[in-house]
């Protein structure tokens, strides 16, 4: 999905967003609006300043 949205006139932020059962990380897409990079930004931004797995790292094999 991101592919076809990258070619598009939208913009796209990914943010991280934990990790799996497995501890394998995750993150969230979120898509804005044409022309509205300041709320997308803005979301990021929350998402991120709310994040309790800051000190968390996935595990290298």
């Amino acid at each position: 999905m991101a592919g076809v949205l990258t070619r598009s006139v939208l913009d796209i932020a990914a943010v991280p967003a934990g990790f799996d059962r497995d501890r394998l990380p995750l993150s969230v897409q979120f898509v804005g609006r044409p022309n509205d990079e300041a709320t997308l930004l803005s979301l990021a931004a929350q998402v991120e300043a709310e994040r309790p797995w800051a000190d968390r790292r996935p595990p290298v094999s």
